[in-house]
């Protein structure tokens, strides 16, 4: 194979961008989702800096797209992340024409791998994965061309070194891991490429390092979107881009081997659903085909690739194996993903060869057989379309739209996590929603109008927020547990949102119900569970939240607020959290009817339990269990459950472990867990 692309190929790239930009620009979301998209879609509109190690490359993209003159902003970025996936299977074709694979292969094998779930899903959401896959594949394909060009043109190791420089301004951990695939497919010229690598490396880290020099300028502007605000020295720098802040994060105490056996398991699955079963299997005669034409170095690159972006990852990472983290998982491989649509094109070589002497020698019609090929690609984007096609998700927009329209005007909106800080940031800051109020993050991240650094300890945020509270004259509302916020005052609690009560003290609690979040919850209830994992997980977190209100209102002497109350109680008797979270607070503050009804709601829960239920909420769930046998004066359950509790969360912070201290109870994992 020539390693320059000839018209008809081009025709091909031309092809595949166009026929999957389409794909992704119709089901593409119009306004702001969950993951990271507020941030990336903040921080791209004023050119400022997302969160570690900063992704200087794609805010900059971002920003270049942001002045497009097209619908929303979320939009304008989104459709950012719809071209870079789009032309990351274009490359991904040419790779595969360069390994000797035919044009018609490689495109079915580029267009499978565009529409396959998890890469579709990154390539309608402002993400940086479809950039990383993007720049892989290009410092593949040119190794490739300088191994297939005669004369070992420099030209092209330069572009590669470009191309991995450019990635590293990316997402360096990810580049980085793939480092020794491209080192092994150019082992054979290595006596050649070691006098130049002084100046590729150069040309890598240089690139790099300007795009970051550019971010560390960006981040010392005023007004500009920052995840941890102005970076003022090489320490900072460095805090920044090695991801430190994340180290808690990516290892959390409670995991185990067998929560990375878990991991190992759950790709493996994906792995052989992602390029559809069929595609898996000629995965296989792919890589039975590279070692028969003795492409070895190709293979062990793409071997390396593939593995490297999976199974290492999950060995490096230490995250629980649970809902949630499979979702924050997923993205991770999406490079690995490639190597299978490489190996499956590769595949369908081996398999033709196999059939071409039949065909030669038969009818005509026989040469058609490989347009059978294009089922693969049509099957996936049948399967895939219903997961994927996001464009009238509104979830986190109605959420946050209901939040900022219950507020008082020139108000004060304090936020804390991914869930809350990206949609609200951006409609506040992005789309001008409610600019009459003062949207600020507790832990001081990402928004301009931070109060204090988020490189603080603990006990100076709450201090200074606590200071905050005693000058401000302004209603202040806050939407994370009481016990999180550092009010000294009372709350008024409307449901999915608190005002600080200044008439009040810590301990004291008023219940508002208001029409608009009483409309929002039954929508919630009502309509259907959502199919994205980040949705799901937040509509569980609302229903816990709406759960704590209810529980209240059914402690509150009030008859008026009771009867109120009642229709939204028993819209809760399918929801786990919903039940739970009342089931907690008439646990902690009821008399005995009340733990009488809380039991009667957490065996209601037993039987609503699902795959959603993180070992946190699995713990919690024996804690109550736990406390409420307390409570009745069954000591021997109580130690049973909070035995399980600890069994199931495995983690210094579980309350169980207290539990048991106050008991005089060894606090043994090796309890019961039934």
């Amino acid at each position: 194979m020539k390693a320059e692309a000839s018209p008809r190929q081009w025709a091909f790239v031309l092809s595949i961008v166009l026929i999957l930009f389409s794909i992704y620009g119709f089901t593409t979301p119009r306004t702001v989702t969950l993951e990271d998209d507020g941030l990336f879609i903040m921080a791209s509109l004023d050119a400022g800096v997302a969160h570690p190690p900063g992704y200087p490359l794609f805010t900059l993209l971002g920003h270049l797209f942001s002045y497009l003159p097209l619908d929303s902003p979320a939009f304008r970025i989104h459709l950012l992340s719809g071209l870079l996936g789009a032309a990351a299977c274009a490359v991904l074709y040419l790779n595969l024409n360069l390994a000797g694979v035919p044009s018609w292969f490689s495109f079915i094998s580029a267009l499978a791998y565009g529409v396959s779930e998890h890469f579709w899903s990154q390539s309608i959401i402002a993400e940086v994965y479809g950039l990383n896959a993007l720049l892989c594949f290009s410092v593949l394909l040119f190794c490739l061309r300088f191994l297939k060009i005669p004369g070992n043109p420099i030209r092209e190791l330069g572009v590669a070194a470009l191309c991995f420089g450019l990635g590293l301004a990316n997402h360096w951990p990810l580049v980085v891991l793939v480092f020794p695939a491209f080192a092994l497919l150019l082992l054979p010229k290595w006596r050649f490429i070691l006098k130049w690598i002084p100046i590729l490396f150069a040309i890598a880290l240089g690139s790099a390092g300007l795009l970051y020099l550019w971010m560390v300028w960006r981040s010392l502007q005023p007004g500009l979107t920052g995840f941890y605000g102005p970076i003022n020295s090489l320490k900072e720098f460095w805090f920044y881009i090695s991801r430190q802040g994340y180290a808690g994060v990516d290892v959390s105490p409670s995991a185990d081997m067998s929560d990375r056996f878990g991991f190992i398991q759950h790709f493996a699955g994906e792995a052989l659903m992602q390029i559809s079963p069929a595609g898996a299997v000629f995965a296989v005669f792919g890589i039975f085909w590279l070692i028969r034409k003795q492409t070895y170095g190709i293979l062990a690159a793409t071997v390396w690739i593939f593995l490297a972006h999976s199974i290492g990852l999950i060995f490096l990472l230490g995250f629980d194996y649970e809902f949630l983290n499979l979702a924050v998982f997923r993205p991770y491989p999406l490079v690995s993903y490639g190597m299978l649509a490489f190996w499956m094109g590769c595949g369908f070589c081996l398999a033709w060869d196999k059939i071409r002497p039949w065909v030669k020698d038969g009818k005509p019609v026989f040469k058609l057989i490989p347009l059978f090929g294009l089922l693969i690609p049509i099957f996936l984007l049948q399967k895939n379309l219903n997961a994927n096609d996001r464009s009238h998700d509104h979830f986190a927009e109605n959420n946050a739209r209901m939040i900022l329209g219950g507020l008082e005007p020139d108000a004060v909106l304090f936020v804390y996590g991914d869930s809350e800080t990206g949609p609200l940031g951006y409609f506040h800051f992005a789309e001008g929603v409610r600019p009459d109020i003062k949207l600020l993050s507790m832990q001081g991240l990402v928004y301009p109008n931070r109060i204090l650094s988020p490189l603080i300890s603990e006990g100076r945020k709450k201090a200074v927020i606590e200071s905050f509270l005693r000058d401000t004259q302004k209603p202040v509302y806050f939407m994370t547990s009481e016990n999180d916020f550092p009010n000294t005052f009372g709350n008024i609690h409307f449901g999915f949102y608190k005002k600080m009560n200044r008439r009040g003290n810590s301990s004291s609690i008023q219940l508002r119900f208001d029409k608009g979040v009483e409309n929002y919850f039954k929508t919630l209830v009502e309509g259907p569970k959502p199919k994205d994992r980040w949705n799901r997980h937040r509509h569980n977190k609302l229903m816990h939240q709406f759960g704590d209100f209810l529980g209240y209102t059914l402690l509150s002497e009030d008859p008026k607020l009771n009867n109120r109350a009642g229709g939204l109680v028993k819209a809760m008797e399918n929801q786990y959290y919903g039940l739970t979270g009342m089931a907690e607070i008439l646990i902690q503050h009821g008399n005995s009817n009340h733990l009488k009804t809380a039991h009667e709601w957490l065996a209601k829960a037993d039987s609503l339990m699902d795959e959603t239920l993180s070992k946190e909420r699995l713990g919690r769930h024996h804690y109550l269990r736990g406390f409420l046998a307390y409570r009745i004066g069954n000591r021997e359950q109580a130690i049973k459950q909070f035995r399980s509790s600890l069994k199931v969360y495995k983690h210094p912070e579980n309350p169980s472990r207290n539990a048991l201290q106050r008991l005089n109870v060894k606090a043994s994992e090796g309890g019961d867990s039934s």
